[in-house]
């Protein structure tokens, strides 16, 4: 699977997880860093459409089968589980693309596409 179809695949998750998790949760804190997630992907999920167009690339248009499964495994019946898992891929996230051996990160930061700077 190429980049652009993880990032696009990845990108409806977070959206769709941090929209289930705004149903499901009363917690002040767990609301309010889903919406920031929704935000965020909703953004970066339309950066990347107008770039594919550009580019003619086909992105797709529904979760695969590891991510559609994956609700459960990401705590989304439980939101604070669902926040602290969110958290921990985030900090995951920003550590690797902090590594020397992270491609174009500088590129992509000028670019402003580091969308999960903001996560923190």
């Amino acid at each position: 699977m190429s980049f652009v179809n993880k990032a696009a695949i990845g990108g409806m998750f977070e959206v769709q997880s941090s929209e289930l998790a705004l149903k499901k949760s009363k917690d002040a804190d767990v609301r309010q860093f889903a919406e920031m997630m929704v935000t965020d992907h909703t953004k970066a999920n339309n950066t990347l459409k107008s770039v594919a167009k550009q580019e003619h690339l086909k992105l797709p248009t529904e979760l695969d089968h590891e991510h559609a499964t994956m609700g459960g495994q990401c705590g989304i019946s439980d939101p604070p589980l669902w926040l602290r898992k969110r958290v921990s891929l985030r900090v995951q996230w920003f550590t690797r693309s902090r590594s020397p051996r992270s491609r174009n990160s500088a590129s992509r930061k000028k670019r402003g596409t580091m969308v999960g700077d903001r996560h923190f």
